[in-house]
């Protein structure tokens, strides 16, 4: 049996009339799927609809009868739309609360800069020349190390105190960049790999609560197991990621022994620890 919305829709596609009322009917259906099947305010069911409605015209068209209602059709299609709308609007928020973040730390990191300028001119840590070559050398290893903490001019004074060219610091901290796109990219796949691995835990807790079947829980428990074993080794992986450009990628931007970056790094850590 024909719903109205469906005998509504073949009869547009036959005589190309009564689109307006057609997306009426659909617009309330949409504004109030979440409502109904989430509970959400209406804020979040007009956010939805927005996100929906440019949608409803091609639904329209593209549909087929095939003894199924129309409203069959909506109903997978606003499933499959309402999770990509969950996702886009997750991903929104993220980039506001990364925008907010990095105009936080450049606006902090450009005080610091100022306020960590030395009280007296010439005025260096005991036990630290930067004026040296060597001294220039390891400075140079440090700043690389932590280069995303690094402003435009926080570098102009950098490639004063070092004598190294500001656009050729720029360069090897772009490359450092490229190299820790892989990592961040290594860390984006494991972390659905551990989301997925969580989920699995949870649904196969959700399972057991259920499930009373002896045979059946041996099974679960078995794939419980499994899932649990594969968590601790992404856990694993993802903490052996490194979050800061390692002395084996410093030493390949800068064309020199790894050995060298090891010993700069150390003998500055060691004599700065006795200084702060």
């Amino acid at each position: 049996m024909l719903t109205s919305i469906t005998e509504d829709i073949l009869r547009y596609q036959e005589t190309g009339c009564g689109l307006d009322q057609i997306v009426e009917k659909i617009c309330l259906y949409v504004y109030r799927y979440p409502r109904r099947t989430m509970r959400w305010d209406e804020d979040d069911c007009s956010d939805f609809f927005c996100y929906f409605f440019p949608k409803i015209k091609n639904l329209v068209n593209r549909f087929k009868y095939t003894g199924k209602p129309f409203e069959a059709y909506l109903v997978v299609s606003l499933k499959y739309q309402f999770r990509s709308f969950l996702s886009w609007k997750k991903q929104k928020k993220l980039e506001q609360k990364l925008s907010g973040y990095e105009y936080f730390l450049a606006s902090t990191m450009e005080d610091a800069a100022y306020a960590a300028e030395p009280l007296l001119p010439g005025y260096e840590p005991p036990g630290f020349n930067v004026t040296s070559g060597r001294g220039k050398r390891r400075f140079l290893f440090l700043v690389l190390k932590g280069y995303p903490f690094i402003t435009s001019t926080m570098l102009e004074k950098i490639a004063v105190m070092t004598g190294y060219e500001a656009a050729w610091l720029l360069t090897r901290i772009e490359a450092l960049r490229g190299c820790m796109e892989v990592h961040r990219q290594r860390l984006e796949k494991l972390g659905r790999k551990r989301n997925r691995y969580y989920f699995n835990i949870y649904k196969i807790h959700e399972e057991l609560q259920l499930e009373v079947r002896h045979e059946k829980r041996e099974e679960l428990y078995k794939l419980l197991d499994f899932n649990k074993d594969r968590m601790r080794r992404t856990l694993g992986e993802i903490n052996r990621v490194p979050k800061c450009p390692t002395h084996k990628e410093i030493a390949l931007v800068l064309g020199i022994p790894k050995g060298s970056v090891d010993s700069g790094l150390f003998y500055l850590k060691n004599t700065l620890a006795g200084v702060f």
